[in-house]
């Protein structure tokens, strides 16, 4: 054998070890990355999630790394959800905190046509999540013990900030939102926990719950000592939750009906205790009476108005019963009884000296309302009245001065005063553009007065895409 021959040989060998390398090489990162890709997105910062596996698969990599589970409920649609893939789940810190103790998975909440295999196996968990926890807004977020067993929930987006502080609550086990949920229905929960408990369920959407912590608060705590409602760590509850869970056997409705003046000076709200009466009345009283009502019926509106007059005073009964009929006649767009009530509603508090008369936005609204839906002259009069009297009431520095100027242009019109209507569209709209310079959000309201002042010109119908009737 010749040396050539031996250095060819040699030369063909070591090229079969080079080739025999790289394939274990390339067999080897293959199969890294599969294994990556069915268990977990690899990425330099942020979070890793987890994928390619089962609900009870990852139950388990939880429990055999003794981590929490981190369930991210999206859907395709959710801007605040796109907003945090972009800006909180990349961060570094984020990541390394969800590094050290959680299992990070994500479950998109809709269906696509583009839907992968993938997505579309977690279909059934979907629909099981959505129900057992409630999951009804996105995002939502999950969190569950090594065990499985969920112990909090929030929901909404998150800024960084914001979404390192919610981990840290998700993993203090006395802040672990179904860990305190647990402890109020074994009744172990003490009182001073409960407003907070409250807030937290009605934030993420368990409103019932919420009612019942709160009337446990007020029932069993509150109301032991009436002085308990005047004190100052009390405040927020009673703001905060009076309208959803007053009744009016309680205690707390009788200080707002009978000692109404010390309620609304406590809150610094002159009439608050009348808005909460009022809701009271009106959730007991009315609407029951009329859910079963298909059309308008005079007998029953007045025996609901002698009922309340009974029970409390003919003052209440006016203005409630007055308040609902509004809202039924707008909810079955009877248009014509709509203004009627609404004319006599500002009448009202115009008659009885309310502050309401003169608030500018108030009396702003309903001259709005009567130019959208009343084509009466007598109707339309009275609502330019309005109109002009919030102009003389408003602040000259609002920001609302534009608008105002607009529903009074567009009463005018609506009267046939098309040059008077013009002129003072002219003007609303020199005025809105003049204000954009400070609110810049009125910019894009610019080109819709434009409009607006355009069809005036024209001697054309304005707001129809609002919903505005004409020529009726």
């Amino acid at each position: 054998m010749s040396i050539e021959t031996t250095s060819k040989q040699e030369q063909m060998m070591y090229m079969i070890r080079i080739l025999v390398m790289s394939s274990l090489t390339l067999l080897f990162f293959t199969v890294e990355a599969r294994l990556n890709k069915n268990n977990q997105s690899i990425s330099n910062g942020g979070i890793q999630w987890v994928s390619g596996l089962t609900w009870n698969q990852i139950i388990k990599q939880a429990h055999d790394q003794n981590k929490y589970i981190f369930m991210d409920c999206f859907a395709t649609w959710c801007r605040p959800c796109k907003v945090m893939d972009k800006q909180v789940y990349p961060n570094d810190t984020v990541g390394q905190l969800m590094k050290s103790g959680f299992i990070c998975v994500r479950m998109q909440m809709d269906s696509t046509k583009n839907d992968d295999e993938e997505t579309k196996k977690w279909y059934s968990v979907v629909k099981t999540f959505e129900k057992e926890y409630s999951v009804n807004a996105m995002p939502t977020f999950l969190i569950f013990a090594p065990n499985g067993k969920i112990v909090h929930k929030d929901v909404g987006g998150k800024n960084v900030k914001q979404f390192i502080a919610l981990i840290e609550d998700a993993t203090d086990t006395t802040k672990q939102y179904y860990r305190l949920v647990e402890q109020y229905n074994k009744s172990k929960l003490k009182y001073a926990q409960m407003p907070a408990l409250a807030q937290m369920a009605r934030s993420v959407g368990e409103k019932e719950l919420s009612i019942r912590i709160m009337r446990t608060y007020m029932t069993e705590y509150l109301d032991k000592d009436q002085q308990n409602y005047f004190r100052k760590e009390n405040q927020r509850f009673i703001c905060d939750f009076s309208s959803e869970i007053l009744r009016s056997d309680d205690k707390l409705f009788l200080l707002y009906l009978q000692q109404s003046k010390k309620m609304d000076s406590l809150f610094g709200k002159p009439g608050y205790s009348q808005q909460i009466v009022d809701y009271v009345i009106t959730k007991e009283e009315i609407i029951p009476a009329i859910n079963g009502i298909k059309s308008d019926n005079e007998l029953v509106w007045q025996k609901i108005s002698d009922q309340i007059q009974v029970k409390y005073s003919r003052n209440y009964a006016e203005r409630t019963v007055l308040n609902e009929r509004i809202n039924f006649y707008k909810s079955r767009k009877d248009w014509q009884n709509y203004a009627k009530y609404l004319v006599q509603k500002v009448q009202m508090e115009k008659q009885q000296g309310l502050s309401s008369y003169n608030s500018a936005s108030f009396l702003n609204d309903y001259a709005w309302e009567i130019f959208l839906y009343s084509n009466s002259k007598a109707d339309l009069k009275k609502a330019l009245e309005w109109s002009s009297h919030s102009l003389q009431l408003i602040d000259s520095s609002s920001f609302n001065v534009g608008p105002n100027m607009d529903t009074r242009a567009n009463l005018l019109y609506k009267l046939g005063k098309s040059k008077a209507a013009i002129k003072q569209e002219e003007d609303a709209l020199e005025r809105i553009i003049s204000d954009s310079k400070r609110y810049s959000f009125l910019k894009a309201s610019i080109d819709g007065y434009k409009k607006i002042l355009q069809n005036m010109k024209e001697g054309v119908p304005t707001y129809l895409e609002q919903g505005a009737i004409w020529g009726l």
